[in-house]
């Protein structure tokens, strides 16, 4: 879904960090976006009507690795107006959420959830059933792929990928093979970069092939050629570290 930058707005929203408060699993009032009574009740809205749209022309509600639900709220103080996407634990309990921004002229593109620490987003449907665990920065690309999971972001300095609590929740899986599928390097140069840093700490990558360079995301992939789920086969055939991944980036 493009770049990938995610704002923690938990020191702006939150004033009383030395109150225990409680934090909503999902934004106030949120709608269920999967719930047709629910839509129904909410099919006047023009709000409503955008994000269906937006669902609907990103494949969305079909894709092969989505979650069970997508989320609006029409009145949340800092989420109002924008996709919901909810991270569930093993247990299916919703503990995370980022919202992208549907609206042209709200910004930033996504936020996250306030005092919430990074999750793994798709952490629920992992199965060790594969070989693989496919790592994704954003959520929406990872809705493509079987056994894939996001993590909302990694930075591109540092030896660190994963926060503690996101390595945690792996430890479960830690004997799956792990591969980081970012943006299509040949248009990224941010994700060239993480490439080249993930390739150097000895981390598989997925390294994006020449025919498929008018794309910049799976998802952009997934719109152009209608698929709701693209193969394990395709990411493992392209699949790189160390000094090859490092050479194949160069070229």
């Amino acid at each position: 879904d493009g770049e990938y930058d995610v704002v923690d707005i938990s020191k702006q929203e939150s004033k009383t960090s030395h109150t225990q408060i409680e934090i909503p699993s999902l934004p106030h009032d949120s709608i269920n976006l999967f719930n047709s009574h629910q839509l129904d009740f909410y099919k006047s809205n023009p709000v409503l009507k955008k994000a269906k749209e937006y669902i609907k022309s990103r494949r969305l509600d079909t894709a092969c690795n989505a979650p069970s639900s997508l989320y609006l709220s029409l009145t949340d103080k800092v989420h109002k107006n924008r996709l919901c996407i909810p991270s569930y634990n093993r247990s299916g309990k919703i503990v995370h959420y980022q919202t992208r921004k549907l609206l042209d002229d709200d910004s930033p593109k996504y936020l996250s959830k306030t005092n919430s620490e990074k999750s793994v987003f798709g952490i629920d449907q992992v199965t060790d059933l594969h070989h693989t665990i496919y790592i994704f920065e954003g959520p929406i690309d990872s809705f493509f792929v079987e056994n894939s999971i996001a993590i909302a972001g990694i930075q591109e300095s540092g030896s660190t990928s994963l926060t503690d609590n996101q390595s945690a929740a792996l430890q479960e899986f830690c004997t799956l093979k792990k591969v980081w599928v970012l943006d299509n390097q040949s248009l990224d140069s941010a994700s060239k970069s993480k490439s080249r840093q993930l390739a150097t700490n000895g981390e598989s990558v997925f390294i994006w092939p020449k025919n498929c360079a008018q794309f910049k995301d799976f998802n952009d992939m997934c719109m152009h050629y209608k698929l709701d789920c693209i193969s394990n086969k395709f990411i493992d055939s392209n699949v790189a570290t160390g000094p090859e991944a490092i050479l194949k980036l160069s070229n």
